[in-house]
């Protein structure tokens, strides 16, 4: 090297002249010259290459176990990393499924809606055949089914027989009519289902500051906050607008005073349905009783009763919507204009075209002869 340990420790013990002090260092001079290649030699052999090489000599490298714990270090990351991904895949494999599944289950309700209102639904099917096979039944225990002539002599009596089919097609018709009536209660309206409609009753009276403290709540404060206010899920409603000043007007005096015009339509119709059911169930007891007594009175032999027309009772398919009431179905359609409704007229003007306003639709008005 440059300068050895034992030529310091002798130049600092001795006290040289100042011509001895300029030989020695054009000695040393010389010396550094001639070490200079292997120098620099020495510096290409133990540090990596500037090109690119990054080999690194062993004595410069790091300690063993410092190499193992970086490597474990990136091989736990590694392993982190890949649990992750594939919990996150999970996920949204889970989350697909189950987007997948609302959307079919949503399908299905939809399809079973439309059902109901192009048909009587099932249950209302099943409750008609069965009523269909206890004429049926009576019918083959006094007719001969081939040509329709009366039994001479059959097993029952047709007063006794009457007794034991028709209570069970008077319960079977109950259900036939809950069922359809249900049905017709449940889809009074073709288009979106207003649950709020519950609460709605009156004229929306709650202000807007409170509208405005509820919408800001967490989902774990808001009922709470309903409680204590006595607030409704209509509240709810107004609140998921999220709405400004002018748009809480609008929701107060123009919309829910709309629907709540809407719903006390529907309510009367629904009174008349109501009242319409209980009229054709007490009518159906005083048939029931009547015919009753009719067939066990006695007035007239069985033998009688199986010839004279009544037998038609049992066995035709009468339509009485056309053969007995003779319903005169009108088709109709209706225009209307949205510019001169009552309660939102004036902005239907003001924010929808002429043209955008106008609304046709087609219905069939149904009505009994004079």
């Amino acid at each position: 090297m440059l300068f050895s340990e034992e030529n310091k420790e002798s130049n600092d013990s001795l006290d040289l002249t100042p011509l001895e002090d300029l030989l020695n260092y054009q000695h040393e001079n010389e010396t550094i010259k001639e070490e200079a290649p292997q120098i620099l030699q020495q510096i290409k052999d133990t540090w990596p290459d500037l090109h690119g090489e990054d080999t690194i000599k062993p004595e410069y490298q790091l300690p063993h176990k410092i190499q193992e714990r970086r490597e474990r270090g990136r091989i736990r990351s590694k392993i982190s990393r890949d649990r992750k991904k594939e919990y996150v895949g999970v996920l949204e494999s889970k989350i697909k499924a189950l987007e997948e599944e609302n959307s079919r289950l949503q399908n299905i309700v939809i399809n079973l809606n439309t059902e109901k209102y192009s048909k009587v639904d099932p249950n209302s099917k099943a409750f008609l055949q069965d009523i269909q096979e206890l004429k049926n039944k009576t019918v083959e225990r006094f007719f001969n089914v081939d040509t329709m002539e009366h039994k001479s002599n059959p097993s029952i009596t047709l007063g006794k027989n009457y007794w034991m089919s028709s209570s069970e097609a008077m319960n079977k018709h109950r259900q036939f009519l809950d069922s359809v009536f249900e049905m017709i209660i449940n889809h009074p309206y073709s288009v979106t289902r207003y649950r709020y409609w519950k609460d709605l009753n009156s004229e929306y009276q709650t202000d807007f500051e409170c509208i405005k403290k509820l919408k800001k709540l967490s989902k774990y404060q808001i009922p709470e906050f309903m409680k204590e206010n006595n607030l409704s899920p209509l509240d709810e409603y107004v609140a998921s607008f999220n709405p400004s000043k002018r748009q809480f007007d609008f929701l107060k005096d123009v919309a829910l005073k709309k629907e709540l015009a809407i719903k006390n339509q529907f309510r009367t119709a629904i009174e008349l349905l109501l009242e319409a059911k209980s009229i054709i169930q007490k009518a159906n007891l005083e048939i029931y009783t009547f015919i009753g007594f009719f067939l066990k009175s006695g007035i007239f032999s069985d033998e009688q009763l199986l010839k004279s027309k009544i037998k038609d009772g049992f066995f035709r398919k009468e339509l009485a919507f056309k053969n007995i009431w003779n319903i005169q179905v009108s088709h109709q359609r209706y225009c209307v204009d949205m510019g001169e409704d009552e309660i939102y007229g004036k902005v239907a003007k003001k924010y929808l075209k002429k043209p955008e306003r106008i609304i046709y639709f087609e219905y069939n008005d149904y009505s009994l002869p004079v």
